[in-house]
């Protein structure tokens, strides 16, 4: 296995206020936020639902704008790049974005050469040869020639971050990877993603329900919660009670020991 490379800065967010805007009305979520991502880091983004988990990423992502703040991204504001350029630099995977399912696993995956092909969208030798090696990494070439409506879900979700990894961006960004899947799907991608991030130096940002496999398998997590957040290394989110926060303790308590919830006898 590749050695672990020296963590470089990839994307700052400073003061960092989001939320969305509907007819007249704005929803403010998060106010404040303060967090650096560096390369070869896996890292998880916690917290209940409707905390505004999708809303962040997608602010993160440039899809939608920040209500105040500022976004950097390699010491650029996120505005000022291209759709073209910030293809270039990040890759999305997000619960909305389902290519035709008539497509085979190589056409997917070549979807994330898009940003460098010319105006026909024609494969370079060197587009070819990263389809391959993704291909080969994420261990598909069995599966490759199969249309995607075949696959199940694992199959289908490896398939979409190989079209990610095939981006060659240094910044992935996933929405719930590893949902609809049974917990041992659920850790191989998350495996999968860690590996990729360690191996390739690339920051893997993604949104997760699976707190116990979060703790014991990222780098550093985000925990949002209402008017407050934390990011840190497990073990010191743990150590400070910061997932104590994220429930009313009426029904379950958080187990510092095993990093899970429990429910209340």
């Amino acid at each position: 296995m590749a050695e672990k490379k020296l963590s470089e800065k990839i994307l700052e967010v400073e003061n960092l206020n989001t939320g969305y805007r509907t007819g007249k009305r704005t929803v403010s979520l998060h106010k404040d936020l303060r967090f650096e991502l560096s390369r070869g880091e896996l890292i998880a983004m916690v917290g209940p639902n409707g905390i505004g988990k999708s809303t962040l990423l997608r602010t993160l992502s440039g899809i939608l704008p920040p209500l105040g703040g500022s976004i950097y991204l390699e010491d650029k504001r996120i505005s000022e790049y291209t759709p073209l350029a910030l293809a270039e630099k990040m890759s999305l995977v997000l619960t909305e974005q389902i290519p035709a399912k008539a497509l085979k696993v190589k056409e997917v995956i070549a979807l994330g050469r898009q940003p460098y092909t010319n105006w026909i969208g024609h494969l370079s030798k060197t587009d070819l040869s990263i389809i391959g090696r993704t291909i080969e990494q994420l261990g598909l070439e069995e599966i490759r020639e199969l249309p995607c409506y075949e696959l199940s879900d694992g199959q289908f979700q490896r398939v979409m971050i190989g079209r990610a990894l095939a981006q060659d961006t240094g910044l992935i960004i996933l929405d719930e990877p590893t949902t609809h899947l049974d917990i041992y799907h659920k850790a191989y991608i998350l495996k999968l993603l860690k590996r990729i991030a360690h191996e390739n130096n690339k920051c893997v940002l993604f949104s997760s329900h699976e707190i116990h496999l979060v703790n014991q398998l990222c780098d550093k997590v985000l925990v949002l919660q209402k008017d407050d957040y934390d990011f840190d290394q497990p073990c010191n989110l743990i150590e400070k009670g910061s997932y104590q926060k994220l429930f009313p303790g009426d029904l379950i308590d958080f187990d510092s020991n095993t990093g899970s919830f429990r429910i209340r006898n």
